[in-house]
């Protein structure tokens, strides 16, 4: 008799079939993804606080909250105001501060990532996942335009300042070098530049 899946398992596989849905949604409407966002970062604090999941089902909750708003970093226009909301809920949920739950005996139990992170307060996985997006060779001229602005107002608003500022800068001289047939090679530059 196969054993069943794990918690961390079936939330993995839940993710896989999340993310199509995603971009359909951002596909009929972006601007709509800030208030997604808040709703999920909210159901991932009420899950977390409710149950007695192992940290691995929400660190997947996390990857998929940041695919989420990355995706709509990428199609909404860098220079309309719903550019500065989007990035303005990274800065909303850090601002939350670690996310805890009560065990036995009124002890609080730190969220702490496989990374050491606390949620949400270290917004873990944020830049490896802006990275990876960056680094996809699927992303059109105007797409990484639009994700420079996103990371930019990221470092604009203190947020992981030291590690997104050169990526930004090079993602925006990226975006002038597109055309070029080095442009790879300037991703390449700008991973490699950028502190871990």
């Amino acid at each position: 008799m196969a054993s069943l899946p794990s918690p961390s398992e079936q939330r993995a596989r839940f993710s896989e079939r999340l993310r199509p849905s995603i971009d359909d949604d951002i596909n009929q409407d972006p601007y709509r993804q800030s208030t997604a966002a808040r709703m999920f970062m909210r159901s991932i604090t009420e899950r977390y606080t409710n149950s007695d999941h192992d940290i691995s089902v929400f660190e997947v909750d996390l990857h998929d909250l940041w695919y989420m708003l990355i995706q709509a970093a990428k199609v909404i226009p860098v220079a309309e105001p719903a550019a500065d909301q989007l990035a303005s809920q990274v800065l909303l949920i850090r601002n939350w501060g670690p996310m805890s739950r009560i065990r036995a005996g009124d002890e609080y139990e730190p969220a702490i990532t496989s990374t050491q992170q606390r949620i949400w307060i270290d917004l873990p996985f944020l830049v490896d996942d802006l990275q990876r997006a960056w680094s996809s060779s699927e992303m059109t001229a105007v797409e990484s335009r639009n994700l420079a602005g996103f990371i930019a107002r990221l470092a604009m608003f203190g947020i992981y300042t030291d590690k997104l500022i050169a990526c930004s800068l090079d993602s925006i001289a990226l975006v002038f070098y597109f055309t070029s047939p080095n442009w790879r090679l300037i991703n390449r530059h700008c991973l490699s530049m950028t502190p871990r």
